[in-house]
């Protein structure tokens, strides 16, 4: 269950989908300003970033088309949210959520940009680079069981090239009583053509997931593990590939919500936590989340329901 209150309909709706829209229109001239390499899976909601990413089975909403698109079946409500973050003093993280019965969207835009000076402050060389991505979803309610797609339109810009990628994300949910289970298969098939290079494959995972929910209490755990063969440079030198345990739960005291979690991988455990305010048509969300060798970075969403 959502912390949101249930809003009233009283603004069209139409304005949401003019958002999302108009997104496509000033993104792509930011990003030829500044960039950064940077991934699909920095997270949509600061709802699900505080329960350490563990979504997949509890995602209700605007950010179904990211984190399962087969909530989407169940959406009653019309639903926009937004999250930014400045990370680390380099990297700009923006997205922006919509959700209308049975489809959604969600856009990714993320800039990094970091520029090298001399003993005396003088700037000696600058590097950018940026990501843009959108994911199209679908659901379809079939009783107790959902099943839902989304669709990953994806650019990079390095410098004087770019990079394209497609890729499909099927997922299905189920409630039984108190409990949900989900599973995901993500990036599967997947793509990405490198500006004058050949096409390479587009990292894919399979998900699943175990939600228990109570009045006002629920608790959530998943298990991502990589399909194809990628290696992510460790600060030791090691490789690393292995798969990602993910843990989290909320606690609801009338309008506020108090979350925590972890996600593990590959030896690395970085706690996280937050807490969520309703507000009468939505809400706001806030996440900490305490990475081990990057430091700490905050994420803030606002929600509104229509």
């Amino acid at each position: 269950m959502s912390l949101a209150r249930t809003p009233a309909r009283a603004r069209p709706w139409i304005l949401a989908v003019a958002l999302l829209g108009a997104s496509w229109v000033v993104a792509p001239a930011a990003a030829g300003q500044v960039g950064a390499g940077a991934s699909t899976a920095t997270g949509a909601d600061s709802r699900a970033l505080a329960m350490g990413g563990a979504y997949a089975a509890i995602v209700e909403g605007a950010s179904a088309a990211y984190y399962n698109p087969a909530a989407l079946a169940w959406a009653e409500d019309r639903e926009v949210v937004s999250l930014y973050a400045r990370d680390f003093g380099v990297v700009n993280n923006l997205h922006l959520s919509l959700a209308l019965p049975t489809v959604g969207a969600t856009f990714m835009l993320v800039q990094v940009s970091s520029e090298e000076r001399d003993a005396a402050g003088d700037p000696l060389a600058a590097f950018s680079t940026s990501e843009m991505a959108t994911w199209l979803g679908f659901g379809r309610p079939l009783g107790k069981l959902a099943l839902g797609a989304s669709v990953l339109a994806y650019r990079q810009g390095l410098r004087e090239t770019s990079s394209l990628g497609l890729s499909l994300t099927s997922g299905a949910m189920a409630k039984i009583g108190p409990i949900r289970v989900a599973a995901m298969v993500r990036n599967l098939p997947g793509f990405v053509l490198p500006g004058g290079g050949d096409p390479v494959v587009m990292a894919s995972s399979a998900t699943l997931a175990l939600a228990v929910e109570g009045s006002w209490w629920l608790g959530t755990v998943e298990y991502e593990q990589p399909l194809t063969a990628h290696a992510t440079p460790a600060p030791d030198g090691a490789t690393l590939g292995g798969g990602s345990l993910r843990v989290g739960g909320e606690v609801r005291l009338d309008l506020v919500a108090l979350r925590a979690g972890f996600w593990t991988r590959d030896g690395l455990w970085t706690p996280t936590g937050g807490v969520g305010v309703a507000l009468d048509l939505g809400s706001v969300d806030y996440a900490y989340e305490a990475h081990p060798f990057l430091g700490g970075s905050h994420r803030v969403s606002l929600r509104v329901r229509f």
